[in-house]
């Protein structure tokens, strides 16, 4: 009896210590749930910019609301681990020189699991710095560079260091001047550049490399008479250089591209007169400085007694025009000044009109004289080049000025003629053996007009005019018409109609001895022009006497 109670006692004991490791091992396994798998490991990766130098240390910190750490972090370990971190909300920070260049928030969530889990973080900084921009110009004799970076966040390089062709220096500006003139005449025609943005510490970020040619440039200066070159300047990229009178050479340092463009301006007695601007892209050996504005007349009235000039300057690119200050003007009767307008008798007179700019340049002298009313003559063709019957009328004359005026056929048919110089061709509708009465009336831009009537037979294949007959007080003939086109043989008659001489000219133009002849004035010139066996009259003028 006593034997079974001892038995009955122990399964009871048995049975509370069967529950006891139960409870224990349930309370164990949820104790390794909560100290293993609440908790996580972490890696932070960064991402850094190829170059960096290994001794740029960036602060990197990282926390929650039950977590902050900070520590220093270089590009050769690219990898910071953290472990058994809660799960929760993260922070995280890349701080260089106290300014932050990346925040990142990240959330990490618990899950169940038997084994811990691993989280990771990557941080790119690889653009962390960068060289946006970058401008050059020359300011003789230095070159002076200048640019402008992108950077990452809020930071910003206190200093850079420059190697400008094996030379270096540390600047706390993002720009740099080099002595251009020096390096080229120790034989530099490269500078190269290397910029590298330095930390607090003096940390090398990254390099960026330039190279930038340059030369010298040398032109010479082709100045017009009339300026005192020992007050005359040149400023080339901002330096102002005096000329040498006596070789106007100038030399300067240029970035040696063929797009670039050097503007350059030209003082006289400190003023600016002139600007323009060089192209490296063509040869430039000469300057030419524009000739000094010449007299010009742009109207003119003319009365039965006198003369009124408007009176301008011919000027190019405004050079010198806005510093004119008067004109002179002369001839063998009289002198005078003006500023715009002038008037003089209208007697056949030449002036001579000169232009005076300030401070003292004188310009180009205009010769000026009102000329003759157009004197118009007729040069008829029948036939063109292939004997088609083709008939024109060509009116011409030698006034040197604009003409226009009308053509009238036979009292009625009127043509207009627009404005030309010296010739015109007008087409007409004529039939074979017909007479015709043309009547011709110019005038040139004064409105000076003069008329001139014809009778033509467009039975003759061609006539011309006399473009001159002269006698001299030596008795020498000198005579030339318009040029001839049918006619296959000449003949030139000179007669006082009692004598006469006969020429056979090859040409449009013959001068003659009449001295040994019995001619006698006033003479008599006939032209004539044969086709086979047929004989034409093409040209007459008579009443020739000795000028």
């Amino acid at each position: 009896m006593a034997t079974l109670k001892m038995v009955g006692g122990n399964m009871k004991l048995n049975k509370w210590i069967f529950i006891f490791l139960f409870v224990f091992l349930g309370l164990a396994f949820v104790s390794l749930e909560f100290f293993v798998t609440s908790r996580m490991s972490l890696n932070v990766n960064v991402v850094y910019p190829d170059g960096i130098s290994n001794d740029v240390g960036f602060e990197m910190r990282i926390y929650s609301n039950s977590f902050d750490n900070a520590i220093m972090v270089y590009p050769q370990s690219e990898s910071v681990e953290f472990s058994s971190l809660p799960f929760g909300d993260y922070f995280f920070e890349l701080s260089l020189d106290d300014r932050t260049i990346v925040k990142e928030f990240h959330n990490f969530q618990s899950r169940f699991s038997i084994s811990r889990f691993k989280e990771t973080v990557t941080l790119d900084i690889s653009e962390l710095a960068s060289i946006t921009s970058i401008d050059y110009k020359i300011v003789d004799p230095y070159l002076t560079v200048k640019w402008n970076g992108k950077f990452l966040g809020g930071y910003r390089p206190t200093e850079y260091l420059i190697r400008v062709n094996d030379n270096e220096r540390t600047l706390s500006v993002n720009y740099v001047e080099v002595d251009v003139l020096k390096e080229l005449i120790e034989g530099q025609d490269i500078i190269e550049l290397e910029i590298i943005p330095l930390t607090r510490t003096g940390g090398k970020l990254l390099s960026f490399d330039y190279e930038i040619p340059v030369r010298l440039e040398s032109v010479r200066l082709d100045i017009p008479n009339g300026f005192n070159i020992y007050e005359m300047s040149i400023n080339v990229q901002e330096k102002r250089i005096p000329v040498d009178p006596y070789d106007p050479k100038i030399s300067f340092p240029v970035i040696d591209l063929s797009e670039n463009k050097i503007p350059f301006e030209i003082y006289y007695y400190e003023d600016r007169i002139w600007k323009s601007e060089l192209k490296l892209s063509e040869a430039n050996e000469l300057i030419k400085i524009p000739e000094i504005p010449q007299a010009t007349v742009t109207a003119v009235q003319l009365n039965e007694s006198t003369v009124t000039l408007q009176l301008d300057v011919v000027r190019e690119e405004e050079f010198l025009y806005n510093r004119f200050n008067h004109f002179e003007i002369f001839s063998d009767a009289f002198s005078a000044t003006t500023t715009d307008n002038f008037t003089y008798q209208n007697d056949d007179t030449t002036i001579h009109i000169t232009p005076f700019f300030n401070p003292d340049v004188k310009g180009k002298t205009l010769t000026f004289k009102i000329p003759p009313p157009p004197s118009p003559k007729l040069h008829t063709y029948m036939y063109d080049d292939q004997m088609k019957f083709t008939p024109s009328i060509k009116v011409f004359s030698e006034s040197p000025l604009k003409l226009k005026g009308t053509v009238t056929i036979d009292n009625s048919e009127r043509r207009v003629i627009p404005e030309f110089s010296s010739e015109y061709v007008i087409e007409v509708d004529f039939k074979m053996d017909e007479l015709h009465l043309i009547e011709v009336i110019l005038e040139d831009i004064y409105r000076q007009k003069a008329q001139m009537s014809k009778w033509i037979s467009t039975a003759v294949p061609e006539t011309t005019f006399f473009a001159k007959c002269k006698l001299s007080k030596d008795h020498i003939l000198t005579v030339a018409w318009d040029r001839l086109s049918l006619y296959s043989k000449k003949e030139l008659i000179i007669t006082d109609n009692y004598n006469i001489k006969r020429f056979y000219p090859e040409d449009s133009f013959l001068q003659l001895d009449l001295s040994d002849t019995v001619l006698r004035e006033p003479l008599k010139v006939i032209l004539k022009g044969f086709i086979d066996d047929e004989e034409y009259t093409v040209a007459v003028i008579d009443d020739i006497r000795t000028e």
